[in-house]
């Protein structure tokens, strides 16, 4: 059993044989990702996929809302958590914005106070440590739920 499944994830998405020598991918310095022939490759591997070379345009010469322009910004969204060199140097091929605002966290979480304040009817404070879980909870609706129920629990008690 366990043999068969070996074998099965070696014959889809293996990506043995695929080398910078071979020319199936680029160099970090040259953008990493696979090139044309890397993706040949690895369709002829793997029947019905759909793997298509990076879209390289700028952003500012692609047509909004195409399909290259959809790609291209769904892939700078599921890549922007990469921090490795290969990673980076993809998201540069792809045009991902690398720059980030030094400003934008302290921003952010000025932003989520005001809505914490706004919601609470109070000042909230939030430690500087905490501002990325802030964040993300802000994101999931665990805020919003807890300023209500504690509002419900004020209101009960009067």
């Amino acid at each position: 059993m366990v043999g068969r499944f070996r074998q099965a994830l070696l014959e889809k998405g293996d990506m043995s044989g695929m080398t910078q020598k071979g020319g199936h991918k680029r160099s970090t310095k040259s953008g990493a990702g696979l090139t044309q022939k890397g993706v040949e490759k690895y369709r002829r591997q793997n029947p019905g996929s759909k793997l298509k070379t990076a879209v390289t345009t700028p952003p500012s010469k692609l047509k909004a809302g195409s399909k290259a322009a959809k790609r291209r910004k769904s892939f700078c969204a599921r890549s922007r958590g990469w921090t490795g060199e290969r990673g980076k140097a993809a998201r540069r091929r792809w045009n991902c914005s690398t720059d980030v605002n030094p400003n934008a966290l302290q921003q952010m979480a000025e932003m989520i106070i005001e809505t914490l304040t706004n919601q609470a009817g109070r000042p909230v404070k939030v430690p500087k440590d905490k501002k990325n879980k802030y964040r993300g909870m802000l994101a999931s609706g665990a805020v919003q739920q807890g300023l209500a129920k504690s509002k419900r629990k004020r209101e009960k008690n009067g």
